[in-house]
């Protein structure tokens, strides 16, 4: 309960009521005195103790009822001279205590009763007062929360909308405007339907009521695309990202909108160039199918005629002659190899399908169809254990023999090869490595050995097509993987590539 500050005009006011209180009681007491004996004058002593209700203090009308009960018996005694009958007046005497204790008793209970109802009076004030202050505290709380969410709102790289449950746009901010066309209050306090056209409103309403009927962790983030329109009526696509608030006002629904438009464009073209490119490569097969079939023929034929005539006639031939058939023959035989090998580049990855190898086996097949090689090169093939990989059995198996054989090719011809192929695991993928002792690769060439139909050295020095190694990197590029290399000039060089697991 709260204390009462007692100020000078309640001590006027006091002193005033407590001088006619002994005013009164003096009088009452004089005519106590005075009148005669047979005259109950002290029961006039009740207008005192009602009059002490005026007065401040719980127990003042105690107070006051045993200042009127001396008063009695004091009178009693000054009236003893005169008496005549004292057994009757000294009844009259009881009598008026009786009623001025009566009168006390009432009276308490009266103000004891009022002072409740003021305590409960001031206990309510005090709620009131606290329940009062606390409001404000959370209205002014609120209204810096708003001022700083409104900020947040503007200073939001995206559009932005804050709406009730039922649809109705609460905040937004300059982007909204900016995007939409319209002006804030052409937007607060309407639906947020109007931003999308009329044949798609009935389906937004319902994912929004649906909305709400959603876990929380579901929620966040959830993102659709829609189609928006501007007040002008021009539609465009765009993406709504909605997650929820819980206020006291209700539920809400903070949508954050962007324009992909770009996005779309993006898209677009980008379907259309895999579309060309997927045309692009039916001309690649297409191409490929020309060079191994209707190319082969001809050659087949300058190499039938080629070697009938280096057979039959070799003798009608001077060396001239021999020697022009002989770069004849050796031309269609590369021209051949070279066809073939474009064959084959096309046709890496024609299957999709994948399966477990294991890379043991696989090396263990490889060195039996290398043997005559390995041994006529006296190379000496070292194997490290190998793990069990996922990809494409018969292009990995192609891959590590076009390594190995051109460590066995590149070799120095006053040493041995010696080829090692090892493979390691690491975070997401096994690192193979195919390391030799052969001539070495200088810097400059380490990226272009990996293009088709590059080729380093003479023909006549070191034969082949020069599509082998660019076989390698379609097929690592195949499994999702990598293929570099490091070596030196006489110094070897290592073979590196990735196989994602």
């Amino acid at each position: 309960m709260k204390s009462k500050r007692v100020n000078l005009q309640d001590w006027i006011q006091i002193i005033v009521l407590t001088f006619f209180a002994l005013f009164i009681t003096s009088m009452i007491f004089i005519a106590d005195v005075f009148v005669p004996l047979g005259v109950a004058v002290g029961a006039m002593y009740c207008i005192v103790i009602f009059y002490s209700w005026l007065l401040p203090g719980r127990l003042t009308p105690v107070y006051a009822g045993l200042i009127c009960t001396v008063l009695i018996v004091l009178g009693l005694i000054l009236s003893q001279s005169r008496a005549v009958g004292n057994e009757i007046f000294g009844m009259n005497r009881v009598i008026s205590v009786i009623v001025i204790w009566v009168c006390t008793a009432l009276v308490m209970m009266a103000k004891n009763g009022f002072r409740s109802l003021e305590e409960a009076r001031d206990q309510l004030e005090q709620r009131v007062m606290e329940r009062t202050k606390e409001l404000r505290e959370k209205q002014r709380l609120l209204e810096i929360s708003k001022e700083r969410y409104k900020s947040l709102l503007e200073s939001a790289p995206d559009a932005m909308v804050i709406a009730e449950r039922n649809g109705t746009v609460q905040l937004i901010n300059q982007q909204i405007t900016n995007l939409f066309e319209y002006e804030k209050d052409e937007i607060v306090g309407t639906s947020v339907e109007q931003l999308i056209p009329e044949r798609y409103r009935r389906l937004y309403k319902g994912h929004r009521s649906g909305f709400f009927d959603i876990p929380d962790i579901e929620q966040q983030g959830r993102a659709v695309e829609l189609i928006g329109t501007k007040k002008s009526g021009e539609e465009f696509p765009m993406e709504v990202s909605l997650s929820p608030l819980e206020t006291d006002d209700g539920d809400l629904v903070c949508a954050a909108i962007r324009d992909i438009s770009f996005r779309k464009n993006a898209e677009e073209s980008m379907e259309l160039f895999s579309q060309q490119l997927q045309n692009k490569n039916k001309e690649l097969e297409q191409f490929t199918y020309v060079a191994s079939h209707d190319l082969q023929e001809p050659l087949r034929t300058i190499t039938s005629f080629s070697e009938m005539l280096m057979t039959n006639y070799k003798d009608q031939f001077d060396e001239t002659g021999k020697k022009s058939l002989r770069f004849i023959l050796d031309a269609t035989g590369r021209m051949s190899q070279l066809i073939k090998g474009l064959l084959d580049y096309g046709r890496l990855g024609k299957s999709d399908s994948k399966e477990n190898i294991n890379c043991n086996d696989l090396l263990l097949d490889l060195k039996k169809d290398l043997a005559t090689g390995l041994k006529e090169s006296n190379t000496k093939l070292e194997v490290d254990d190998l793990p069990v990989v996922k990809g494409h059995p018969i292009e990995l198996r192609l891959l590590l023999q076009n390594l190995i054989s051109n460590a066995m090719k590149f070799s120095k011809p006053d040493e041995p090869p010696v080829i090692n192929v090892r493979a390691k695991k690491k975070r997401g993928e096994v690192v193979f490595c195919v390391e030799d002792n052969g001539i070495g690769i200088a810097e400059e060439h380490r990226d272009r050995i990996f293009e088709i139909f590059q080729r380093l050295h003479n023909k006549d020095k070191y034969e082949g097509t020069g599509i082998g190694l660019a076989h390698c990197r379609k097929i690592v590029e195949l499994h999702g993987g990598q293929i570099w290399v490091e070596s030196e000039p006489d110094k070897g060089s290592s073979f590196y590539f990735s196989i994602p697991k």
